[in-house]
């Protein structure tokens, strides 16, 4: 009689269900009141409020806004730790593997076990959202099933992750812990990145990389780039990501085959073990090393900085920091895997001697800046759009000659990377030892956005302070030329394509904080403000603002100005959609944007005007329309 090959065990699956259905109970509950709860409020509160907004808005809005990867990726975990529960046990896993079943029909039963009890969740999770919006926005129903489909894609990936680092472990709480390491090693690692770039290199403050949207974070990259996109109007729905879905999904399938070999591969001795592959140890030790070594020596290296001290101090403290924290966490590694202190002998000590010198040696490439990024700046031709601000305010543009001009004010900071080390500490400041503020030439911050037409950024932060006379005078007129320009300003309040969007000054307006009575401070509570509220008076505002600008009266740069408690304040609207509006990155116009009315379109913006006695024709433009009638009206 010939023989089959059985893949399955119904009886095992059977065996999971009725022991692990509570989990999915739960899973199904939140889906419920995150779901079809949630619509079904939202609903019915439309009846109670004079409002155009349609109950298939709601629907859509809510699918569009959904965070289902959060409640997957949790939800994985738990199932495929319960499903494979015997594993951390050598009684039940002794027990278990001397059934008349293969090991890889254990491991697709259960695999597969903890799909279904996923997926039922979430299928009856759909159906009852379905039911709920059939009798209030019927022609959205397809969005649930969609909605499910995605789900379903998105379980694939994140259970099979969770399953291979199950296979990785003989203990319940290391394939947690595994999980959240192996999901969050991308923002880790890049936050240290960013860190050391912050510690060794000048001008870069914590802007190196930067946490985003990447594959290697797959729970912010699925929230970002899979789901729902609804237009401003609100009418129509489209999916958007599912090329990447897929991809993730083939991803699912490579983890579930190589959870598959190990689990063919690992020992049953192994339950209870911290590893359950021995060749996963020095991985182990030296990630570790890496990440934790790092992490504790900038932690200590910034706990114990006491502001004073000069860039070679600080980097000094993290290299002994690094040595004995990575030493430290080395052989605490090891003593989890063993289970014992009796860690110190000799392989390990000459392994852990590599391992240090090679943190050393990278700790030698970043400090003399072997790939030149400290000295980098963009060539002109390379830059799409660049967002430059200073003490003189700010300022954006995409014409290349602009472009080379804020360049060239980068490079003449590059080239006098030294001399500024040595002027300032580790934070920019003024050394204790070089605090004589009468011998500063210039002194000024200056910060750096470029977008680079391959659709990267590059970020720098500059404290600039300036000992050399000479020096001091062409640099800042450098800066006078950049930042003193009118259209750039405009740039940078209104937009790259502010002439095409039609923007109209809506709102002007001056306050006037109130002295208090010992002639101290100011206070801002109680201030006089002043609508200037006729377009022609607006107008005038406006222009004054504009030659101010020009004449580089704003905030100078050489604090010749004596600066006045009175602030205008300038408001603008347009009808063009907050998409049409270009600026680079980096530009503080992102932050000032509001979309007032996201059905009908509408945009508006703001600028803040701090008066000096430089600003003389805004002074002139206050006379003449009668809202002061002096200087002295401004000094509060």
């Amino acid at each position: 009689m010939q023989s089959k090959i059985s893949f399955f065990n119904p009886t095992i699956f059977k065996k999971n269900l009725t022991r692990f259905w509570p989990f999915a109970l739960l899973y199904l509950i939140y889906l419920l009141v995150v779901h079809p709860l949630v619509i079904y409020t939202e609903c019915n509160q439309l009846m109670y409020y004079d409002s155009n907004r349609t109950a298939s808005a709601v629907v859509l809005d809510h699918f569009a806004a959904m965070t289902e990867p959060v409640s997957i990726f949790i939800a994985a975990i738990v199932i495929a730790i319960s499903v494979f529960s015997y594993l951390y046990q050598s009684r039940s896993a002794n027990m278990i593997h001397s059934f008349p079943v293969t090991r890889t029909q254990l491991f697709v039963t259960n695999y597969v076990s903890g799909l279904a009890l996923l997926f039922l969740a979430q299928f009856f999770g759909a159906l009852f959202t379905n039911l709920i919006i059939l009798g209030k926005a019927a022609e959205t129903i397809w969005i649930v099933w969609a909605w499910f489909g995605i789900t379903v894609g998105e379980t694939l990936f994140f259970y099979s992750f969770a399953v291979l680092m199950v296979m990785f472990t003989g203990q319940v709480l290391t394939a947690g812990l595994f999980y959240l390491i192996w999901s969050f090693l991308y923002v880790v690692v890049v936050a240290l990145i960013d860190s050391m770039g912050s510690l060794f290199f000048y001008g870069i403050d914590g802007n190196l990389i930067g946490i985003g949207s990447h594959p290697l974070f797959p729970l912010w990259y699925l929230m970002r780039r899979v789901g729902f996109h609804v237009n401003d109007s609100s009418t129509v729905c489209q999916t958007q990501g599912i090329v990447i879905l897929l991809a993730y999904v083939a991803v699912g399938v490579v983890l579930t085959v190589l959870a598959w070999w190990i689990y063919r591969h690992r020992r049953i001795e192994c339950a209870g073990d911290f590893l359950s592959m021995k060749w996963t140890a020095p991985v182990f030790r030296w990630g570790v090393v890496l990440v934790g070594g790092i992490g504790c020596a900038l932690f200590v290296t910034y706990l114990v900085n006491d502001g004073y001290g000069s860039w070679n101090a600080r980097v000094a403290r993290f290299v002994i920091s690094l040595v004995i924290s990575g030493v430290i966490l080395f052989f605490a590694s090891e003593m989890f895997i063993e289970k014992s202190f009796r860690v110190f002998h000799k392989r390990l000590i000459v392994e852990c001697a590599s391992c240090v010198a090679v943190l050393l040696v990278g700790v030698a490439v970043v400090h003399f800046d072997v790939f030149g990024v400290e000295s980098y700046v963009p060539e002109t031709e390379k830059i799409a759009m660049v967002s430059f601000s200073c003490d003189n305010g700010e300022v954006d543009f995409e014409d290349a000659g602009h472009i080379a001009d804020v360049a060239a004010v980068h490079q003449m900071i590059v080239d006098n990377l030294d001399v500024q080390k040595k002027n300032t500490d580790g934070t920019g400041y003024s050394l204790a030892d070089a605090s004589d503020d009468s011998s500063v030439a210039f002194s000024s911050y200056v910060s750096i956005h470029y977008t680079l037409k391959n659709g990267t950024y590059v970020e720098r932060n500059y404290p600039v302070l300036i000992r050399d006379q000479q020096f001091g005078e062409q640099f800042c007129g450098q800066l006078q030329k950049v930042s003193g320009d009118t259209e750039g300003s405009l740039n940078a309040v209104l937009g790259l394509n502010h002439k095409e969007l039609d923007w109209k000054v809506s709102y002007v307006g001056l306050s006037m904080p109130i002295r208090s009575e010992d002639g101290g401070d100011w206070y801002y509570d109680g201030s006089q403000d002043v609508t200037i509220d006729t377009e022609e008076n607006r107008q005038v505002i406006y222009d004054a603002w504009l030659a101010d600008i020009a004449s580089g009266a704003l905030t100078p740069g050489d604090g010749s100005a004596e600066s006045f408690p009175a602030t205008v304040q300038i408001q603008f609207e347009t009808k063009a959609r907050l998409s049409q509006i270009r600026y680079p990155e980096g530009s503080s116009l992102a932050y000032k944007l509001i979309d007032y009315d996201q059905h009908g379109g509408g945009v508006s913006t703001y600028q803040d005007v701090y008066l000096n006695d430089h600003c003389t024709n805004l002074i002139e433009a206050l006379k003449q329309i009668g809202v002061i009638k002096g200087i002295e009206d401004l000094q509060g």
